[in-house]
């Protein structure tokens, strides 16, 4: 598992969970009727919402022991194909991944086999936890509406967030929640990432979350947690920006 400790609070990454839809508010914060209603309204249109699931293997001693995970990720196209956008720790350093299978939003019913085609993992607390999944299917179809990316160089403190995934055992969920943190890097106009209080736990890794207009302005990668384990009180996420930038160098 990934993990930091932080001044007696616990950093998680977004790891795994195994469950209808539902929604949840942090209580710290308050919203408007019209706030939860572009929160619904986002979350019904959320097509390309991804669940991933994985078989992975980590050597313990002279054996290979396995085990199951499952995060959240995206659906995206870039110049006529679709790839998959999740977490970077969908396999961790030493690990090995024997099978990766992917379903949507709008087709829950159908899963892809999919394989890692690019991935950045640094381990620390500032580094880039990515990934990018392409689909082996042949007979692979999506018909719904893949994720858009927006400018994370406009957002600002407090901004209305809608994060997507499936954390704690809930699948196809969403929840609101405000930034509150913005980090740069080398003077850079726009933050590489942010702090935002929509709440999650684990399997919500490479879970998007949206603006207002429903548009992808982050990644969930790590959650913050107090005394009650899984209940997180922040969420860092790579900022689109970020995420633009390897799919634009990284992808054909």
């Amino acid at each position: 598992m990934y993990f930091t400790r932080l001044a007696g609070v616990l950093l998680l990454a977004l790891l795994f969970s195994s469950c209808a839809t539902q929604s949840k508010f942090f209580e710290a914060d308050a919203f408007s009727e019209s706030e939860k209603a572009i929160g619904e309204k986002l979350h019904q249109e959320a097509d390309y919402l991804a669940l991933i699931k994985c078989v992975q293997w980590e050597q313990s001693g002279s054996q290979w022991l396995g085990y199951k995970s499952v995060l959240s990720g995206a659906i995206f196209k870039k110049n006529g194909k679709y790839w998959i956008l999740t977490a970077g720790h969908i396999r961790m350093p030493g690990e090995k991944t024997t099978s990766i299978e992917v379903c949507f939003k709008n087709q829950k019913d159908k899963y892809y086999k999919a394989k890692i085609f690019y991935r950045e993992f640094q381990k620390s607390v500032s580094g880039v936890d990515l990934a990018i999944l392409e689909i082996q299917d042949k007979d692979f179809t999506f018909t719904g509406k893949t994720a858009v990316f927006g400018d994370s160089g406009k957002i600002q403190l407090g901004d209305l967030v809608v994060s997507l995934g499936h954390p704690d055992d809930h699948f196809w969920f969403y929840s609101l929640g405000r930034i509150k943190d913005m980090f740069y890097k080398n003077g850079s106009a726009a933050p590489y990432q942010l702090e935002h209080a929509a709440w999650s736990g684990y399997g919500g890794s490479g879970g998007p979350i949206l603006n207002k207009d429903g548009e992808v302005i982050g990644m969930n990668i790590m959650i913050y947690v107090g005394k009650q384990f899984s209940i997180s009180t922040r969420v860092t996420a790579l900022t689109s920006e970020t995420i633009k930038k390897v799919i634009e160098t990284k992808l054909p």
